[in-house]
Parts: C-alpha cells; structure tokens; sequence
C-alpha cells in the first residue's frame, strides 16, 4: 500500500496508475506462488495416495494371506 500513499503524494495520475499496476503485479505474484504450491500438495497427495493403494494391494495382501493360514 505504500506504492499508493506515495503516489498521492505525487499527485500524478501516472504515478497513481503506475502504483495500481505494481500492486497487481505483486497480487498476481502470490497467487501465483499459491496456485504453485496448491499442485505440489495435490501431487504429492497423489503420489502418496498411488504408493499406499499399491502397498496394500501387493504386500499387506500377501501378508493377510499367510496370515490366514
């Protein structure tokens, strides 16, 4: 918000325009960088998700099955 304060201070239509489009670029920064890390928690949430069902599905199912015996 200082890029605005600093802006009025200047009393220049320009200047208030050229704050307005660097606070957009640093809005647009962070939810970049969220979106970002949203995937990598997604993807490792699939990764885990693919380990656990092909763990259970072979080895824990091998083991159910001697254990039975």
């Amino acid at each position: 918000m200082s890029h605005i304060n600093e802006a009025k201070e200047e009393g220049s239509t320009l200047a208030v325009l050229d704050s307005l489009g660097e606070v957009f670029i640093e809005i647009s920064a962070h939810f970049a960088l969220e979106e970002k890390e949203m995937l990598d928690e997604e993807e490792l949430g699939e990764r885990l998700k693919n380990w656990f069902v092909n763990h259970f599905s072979t080895k824990d199912a091998r083991l159910h099955k001697f254990l039975d015996h």
